[in-house]
């Protein structure tokens, strides 16, 4: 059944109360889960068996952020937990490998965890573990250690020791012992190794009541493998070390087993061709007395090629030894192999060793050992990045037979979806996204449902709109008449492609099952935008046909799919900040805007040009929408009411911005104004417009103040109404529409929005049943009841329209309309009491101002409200302007000797096809040419603008707010 979530459910009346200027309805999911094939991020497993039943624990980045999963797995390889079950969330990144242990019946399960990517401050987290039933026996994780790396633990009774890596002042081998309980008996650890050479990559088992800690250390001729028995009371009973191997060449990475009597030592070797790529494998016995029956190691894999990430165990008796085996240059193609050792002899059982699996991903972590007695389990990864899975298969211990040949799929749970998008036909929308149900065949495919405008689903299963073996990325989804383009990144491992498809609306079938080649120039292309006019698309894409990123685009015809601009066409060659770019149509021509380097100073800015509906682009040096930032946007959308535009962005520091571009294109908020400058993050904003009004909706972080990197997972949705006639904004800063209480995935590609004229319909990715799912809801605008009437949001009193119905201000009374968005250094916003429009009005004459020309000084606010300067250089301000216009019709006379006192070095050649024979020496104010060119070219309707650069014709000027800026996602 299609269902929402009760937490969502739970949460309606939160944003009801707190964004009362719009209603929000329930949230719907536009398919039903199904089983997926393939992973994100599921690696570094690990295995432990209690006697009765085994514990596989891995990380796994389901939720947005690694967490540890586990699921109980019966002697027989059934899989008792088939989704697998939260152990813990770490605080926020994970590094190094998950370890667990059985004390008892019970498990204990550790894991290494970092605050950032960056920190040098990690530690360790436990938790235990019911055999039982799975439950966990711990409220929350607990701290092991303030400071460590490289976990590893094993049990012997009701107790268990971590032994671990330690960085700083106490480098080298430590150990805490944590009991059934979990109390940790050693809250400061306690010093195994000596801490000043180099020690690394720590094992640990148990026989009797001691333990083995074996590690990599340097040595005369390399690294050797040492070790030291730690008894049950901490004490260290080698404090100078157990040389387990230090012949010539490198031992590394020693992996530590027990048969209850005896210890086990495998390592990867490099004495043979004493070489990084070229290691074997050997191992050695040592006695619970600590003495080495094989000193120099014994030879278990010495073939051509590369072996290590070793793993060992016993099944009581004898050992078994694992390791990635790789015979070809390329470390990802790599077979898992096995070995049992005859744990009295030490004899390897297997001298050609037992295959197990051609699909472990040695990336994914070692895999590790446990046994029942009678077979030994492994545990290991499988597939590619970013498509992971954690597997096991069983070896016989008698005998070394491979009894699971395929292997048994630990993690199976529902398919994930993201980067959505949509789009409405007018009669019915499509939504698409990215799904991971086919992932461990063909990676990641772009799925998509139709759904009617009462919001009733059309696709009883979603449609499969692309799905290559590649696999795809990112789509986007437009419009013309009743069909569908979507267009897609391909992805083999890196952005090489871009895909695209048509949908017939009327039934969902896709019309080129093949896909359509946009271009087949030379070069990566990637992130690519659909924007459509109503008669054809245009696709815009990030293009490295020159070397550089640039950008390109081509039209793609309405009726019959063609390709008008075979190659594309060259947008803007200056560089792009990752080649992202969005598209928007007015319903004639097109906006392609994206974030641009060209600065010197290597600021960006967002930049857009138009492109009419014949594919010329009408801007070729672009058009500067923001001012300078110096870091990095978070997110860039447009979208046009069918006149006008509006480019929305986040900033570096996470606000929100917006600027109203014209049909014309004309920028008319230059440096942009304000949408959302709440607490937290403002990012990956989506825009859509109802003809009248935009909505904008973003991931936001207000209520999590720790959100630092856009893949976290704890934002919630918020929203705001963006006026096309003046840009205010409702509310400011915004209303909640999804806030889930940290379920709602953010990324790059987190939202999509769009209107079907009276309501608009906001998309977002949230979790739900352990699996990022792609959630709707429709949100439509608020209204006041204000002496018994009903008025819409923006509605004006129709006796005073500076007074508007504002259901956030107040939804039974009228609200003052707010013009503070036109607020400058120079200008202030007022209301026109006989349109209730917004405008700017002069003010702070003769007040200190910032023209935004460097070449100036003393610059203050004019009677105009325009901010004026003074050249700093013996530039008198002597406008060249020579218009060479041919115009023998012209009667305009310009005379007069130029004695503007701006900056205005202009030499702009008028580039008019008439006659006119004047010679342009007009008394220049640096505000506007006061000549009277009466010729009518096509370019100038009857008055030659002269005008400066930042300054405008404009009876009060341009909005001259200085905001901050901030760049990319």
């Amino acid at each position: 059944m299609r269902y929402c979530s009760l937490l969502a459910l739970a949460t309606l009346a939160l944003v009801a109360s707190e964004a009362r200027a719009m209603t929000v309805g329930a949230p719907f999911q536009f398919d039903d889960p199904v089983p997926d094939t393939g992973g994100v991020g599921r690696m570094f497993p690990a295995v432990a068996w209690n006697g009765s039943v085994y514990l596989v624990v891995w990380f796994d980045a389901r939720d947005g952020t690694f967490g540890a999963y586990a699921a109980r797995v019966a002697a027989d390889g059934t899989v008792l937990d088939p989704d697998g079950f939260l152990v813990g969330q770490p605080a926020s990144y994970l590094v190094d490998p998950i370890a667990v242990t059985a004390i008892g019946t019970d498990f204990f399960v550790v894991w290494n965890h970092c605050e950032d990517a960056l920190s040098q401050s990690c530690g360790l987290l436990g938790m235990r573990v019911s055999g039982a039933d799975g439950s966990l026996l711990d409220a929350s994780p607990f701290v092991i250690s303030d400071s460590a790396e490289e976990p590893a633990t094993a049990a012997q009774g009701d107790t268990a020791l971590v032994v671990w890596h330690a960085s700083g002042s106490d480098d080298g081998i430590r150990g805490a012992r944590v009991v059934a309980d979990g109390t940790v008996l050693d809250p400061d650890g306690f010093q195994i190794s000596s801490g000043n050479s180099g020690e690394v990559q720590p094992s640990v088992a148990a026989a009797g009541d001691e333990w083995l800690v074996a590690w990599s250390q340097d040595g005369a001729s390399g690294q050797d493998v040492v070790g030291s028995r730690v008894a049950s009371d901490a004490a260290v009973l080698d404090p100078s070390g157990i040389a387990i191997c230090a012949y010539e060449g490198d031992q590394r990475g020693p992996v530590v087993a027990s048969n209850g009597v005896s210890y086990y030592v495998a390592w990867s070797d490099t004495r043979n061709e004493v070489s990084d790529d070229n290691m074997d494998v050997y191992g050695a016995r040592v006695t619970d007395a600590g003495v080495v029956q094989d000193p120099d190691g014994v030879a278990i894999a010495t073939v051509d090629g590369n072996q290590g990430t070793l793993s060992a165990g016993s099944d009581g008796a004898g050992f078994l030894v694992t390791w990635a085996d790789i015979s070809s240059t390329d470390v990802l193609d790599s077979t898992l192999m096995a070995a049992r050792i005859d744990g009295a002899t030490g004899e390897v059982l297997d001298a050609s060793g037992v295959f197990v699996n051609e699909d472990f991903y040695m990336l994914a972590g070692s895999p590790t050992v446990a046994s029942d007695g009678a077979n030994y389990l492994i545990a290991f990864g499988i597939g590619a990045l970013p498509v992971l899975n954690v597997a096991v298969a069983r070896i016989a211990a008698a005998g070394g037979t491979l009894l699971d040949t395929a292997g048994i799929r630990i993690t199976t749970g529902d398919n994930n979806e993201a980067s959505p998008d949509v789009a409405f036909n007018g009669l019915i929308y499509l939504a698409v996204w990215v799904d991971t149900r086919n992932a461990g065949a063909t990676g990641y495919d772009i799925y998509g449902v139709r759904m009617a405008k009462d919001g009733s689903l059309l696709d009883n299963t979603a449609i499969r709109i692309s799905g290559s073996a590649v696999g795809e990325g990112a789509p986007r989804v437009a419009a013309v008449g009743s069909t569908f383009l979507v267009v897609w990144t391909v992805m083999p491992t890196l952005p090489t492609g871009i895909g695209a498809a048509r949908v017939r609306g009327s039934d969902g079938t896709v019309l080129d099952s093949d896909g359509i080649v946009l271009s087949s120039a030379t070069g990566d292309r990637a992130y690519p935008a659909v924007g459509s006019n109503g008669t054809d698309w245009l696709v815009t894409w990030a293009d490295e046909r020159s070397g550089d990123w640039q950008i390109y685009g081509t039209r793609v015809g309405g009726a019959d799919g063609q390709i008008l601009d075979p190659g594309g066409t060259l947008i803007s060659s200056s560089t792009p900040v990752w080649g992202s770019t969005v598209v928007a149509s007015d319903g004639q021509g097109f906006l392609a805007v994206w974030v641009d380097d060209r600065d010197p100073d290597s600021r960006q800015a967002i930049y857009a040009a138009r492109v009419s509906a014949s594919g010329a682009v009408l801007e070729t040096a672009g058009l500067q929408v923001s001012e300078w930032m110096d870091g990095y946007s978070l997110g860039l959308t447009a979208a046009s009411d069918g006149k006008d535009y509006l480019v929305v962005w986040s900033g570096s520091a996470g606000d929100l911005f917006a600027s109203r571009v014209t049909g014309a294109g004309k920028v008319l908020d230059p440096g942009g104004f304000v949408v959302s400058d709440a607490d937290g993050m403002q990012l990956a904003p989506r825009a859509a417009s109802d003809g009248t009004d935009y909505f904008v909706t973003w991931g936001d972080g207000r209520h999590n103040l720790s959100y630092q990197t856009p893949g976290d997972s704890r934002l919630e949705v918020y929203g705001s109404f963006v006026r096309g006639e003046d840009g205010s904004v409702i509310p400011s800063g915004g209303g909640a529409v999804a806030a889930q209480g940290g379920n709602t995935v953010m990324g790059a590609n987190g939202l999509a929005a769009v209107s079907d004229g009276s309501r608009f319909l906001a998309i977002d990715v949230e979790i739900a049943q352990q699996s990022y799912r792609v959630f709707g809801r429709f949100v439509t605008k608020g209204t006041c009841t204000i002496g018994g009437t009903d008025y819409a949001e923006g509605e004006p009193n129709p006796s005073d329209k500076c007074k508007e119905c504002n259901p956030f201000a107040s939804s039974s009374e009228w609200t003052p309309r707010s013009c503070v968005h036109f607020d400058g250094d120079c200008t202030h916003g007022a209301c026109l009491a006989l349109t209730g429009l917004c405008a700017r009005q002069p003010a702070n004459e003769g007040g200190s101002c910032d023209d935004g020309d460097p070449s100036t000084v003393n610059d203050k606010c004019d009677a105009l409200g325009d901010c004026v300067g003074t050249p700093s250089d013996s530039d008198a301000g002597t406008d060249s302007d020579a218009d060479t216009d041919t115009d023998t019709s012209d009667a305009g006379s310009d005379g007069g000797s130029d004695t503007d006192t701006d900056t205005d070095s202009d030499s702009d050649t008028d580039s008019d096809t008439d006659t006119d024979t004047d010679t342009d020496t007009d008394t220049d104010t640096g505000l506007m040419d006061s000549g009277s060119d009466a010729g009518d070219d096509g370019h100038n309707s009857g008055s030659c603008a002269c005008t400066n650069a930042g300054q405008g014709g404009e009876a009060f000027g341009p909005d001259l707010l200085c905001l901050i800026a901030g760049a990319i996602l």
